[in-house]
């Protein structure tokens, strides 16, 4: 149906532009996660840290042996 008046029949929600597929896009691709250490080998160290790095900002990291 056209609305001959050229009201807006959603007042409460944003226009779409450009920036909303910028922020959107943002949120579905995930990060790129590259980890420096350790590396591929065995260790017979019993403490070994975890260094890595994430191409995107985050809020919370977290990881399972």
């Amino acid at each position: 149906m056209i609305d001959l008046r050229n009201q807006d029949r959603y007042p409460l929600m944003d226009p779409f532009n450009a920036s909303f597929l910028a922020n959107y896009e943002q949120e579905i691709v995930p990060p790129k996660v590259t980890v420096l250490s350790p590396l591929n080998k065995t260790y017979s160290d019993s403490n070994v840290s975890l260094v890595f790095l994430i191409d995107k900002p985050f809020n919370w990291v977290g990881y399972s042996l």
